[in-house]
């Protein structure tokens, strides 16, 4: 997080940014990694489709450690400064701390299909969230024109975690939800699962993504727990994915600990899904997959990282708080798919088609309106944009 000074700093230099003129450019921004996800990959390969004049490309965390993040953020700010459209899927200083040019259409596309957890403005200052400076500090999330989710259930948390009106709080799923539903890509990435794991063609494929535990010792108790009982059934394979800053140890046999897919990829070959309070459960609805819930820890999880949602009365399938439990469930051959379907129909907008096209149009109908709109208030500094369709 940038220092005063160095806010102070920022604002000095991009007063002066501001004067380079506006190119045919769209930009995703992300601070989560050092590569684009696929939400952005599929969104930019698909911009570039509809605007082949537009330079489209990604701008993500930079892979060479030494590199100062506050250096980093000067190409941000010249990115800013020169772009007609910024997406970003996380926070970025520059778009929050600074004032850009009215015309430059910036939107936020959260990076999780839904969330189960409270977080951002809706967390200030619990364990887990922002303390309250923070949020003063760095304006935090001000600056864009538009905030998507993917179904309308997500519109109340979305409002209150990023501090905009429900008007600016958009039904547009992401582009991770099309390729859920593309029956070609489940099966090609079924058989390269396959290939690596031959095992998993035969039997029930349990994937098991619990989210991150700062008690790894209890967590890797209870999951020994949880494998020992379901290992104990003849024909259950199953997949363990540790959450990506999770360090856990799993010393016993049967369970493949996977390090070769994302846990987005697993989710084709399981034929069911243990998680607890992972925002993968959103993704694993879209397939319509049996969902079980183990929430051994419930209560102070909850105390530590404040629901979103009614835990117990909205979570897709059955909340079990013991090993045996969980067992039982999986076991009993019965499920209710009517409490998955709701979750589903509430929270992710499954009903219509080639959604990452749809998002594009979306985006670049918006920055023409955004342009012309301000030209129509006679700004002296609007743009001079050759647009082919302007």
């Amino acid at each position: 997080m940038p220092s005063f000074l160095e806010r102070v700093i920022m604002k000095i230099v991009y007063f002066f940014m501001k004067f380079m003129p506006t190119q045919k450019k769209i930009v995703f921004m992300s601070s989560r990694s050092t590569k684009p996800s696929k939400d952005a990959s599929m969104l930019i390969a698909e911009l570039r489709r509809q605007r082949p004049d537009y330079l489209v490309g990604h701008m993500c965390v930079p892979e060479n450690k030494s590199f100062s993040y506050f250096l980093h953020i000067f190409s941000q700010m010249a990115m800013l400064a020169t772009s007609e459209i910024i997406i970003t899927d996380s926070v970025i200083y520059p778009i929050n701390v600074l004032r850009h040019k009215p015309w430059i259409l910036i939107v936020y596309i959260p990076p999780y299909t839904g969330t189960i957890k409270k977080h951002d403005l809706s967390a200030v200052d619990t364990p887990s969230g922002y303390t309250s400076s923070q949020v003063r500090s760095l304006h935090l999330h001000r600056g864009y024109d538009f905030v998507t989710v993917n179904g309308e259930g997500g519109i109340d948390e979305a409002a209150a975690a990023y501090g905009y009106p429900k008007d600016k709080i958009l039904v547009h799923p992401v582009p991770k939800v099309e390729l859920l539903k593309n029956k070609s890509y489940g099966k090609k990435m079924k058989e390269r699962i396959f290939a690596a794991y031959p095992k998993l063609r035969e039997g029930k494929n349990i994937l098991y993504c619990p989210t991150l535990r700062t008690n790894q010792k209890e967590h890797n108790i209870e999951s020994k727990a949880l494998f020992n009982a379901l290992c104990a059934h003849e024909g259950i394979n199953i997949i363990v994915k540790n959450h990506p800053n999770s360090n856990m140890d799993i010393l016993t046999k049967g369970p493949i600990i996977d390090h070769k897919f994302t846990t987005f990829e697993m989710l084709f070959v399981a034929d069911a899904i243990i998680t607890d309070y992972s925002n993968m459960v959103f993704d694993a609805s879209v397939l319509k997959k049996p969902i079980y819930l183990y929430a051994y820890d419930l209560d102070r999880f909850a105390a530590e990282h404040p629901f979103s949602l009614d835990y117990k009365k909205d979570m897709p399938g059955p909340v079990c708080r013991t090993a045996a439990e969980v067992e039982e469930a999986i076991t009993c051959d019965t499920y209710n798919y009517d409490r998955l379907y709701g979750f589903l129909n509430k929270y992710i907008d499954t009903g219509g088609s080639e959604e990452t096209t749809r998002l594009a149009e979306f985006i670049l109908a918006e920055s023409k309106r955004k342009v012309k709109m301000t030209k129509n208030e006679g700004d002296d500094h609007t743009p001079h944009i050759d647009r082919k369709d302007a």
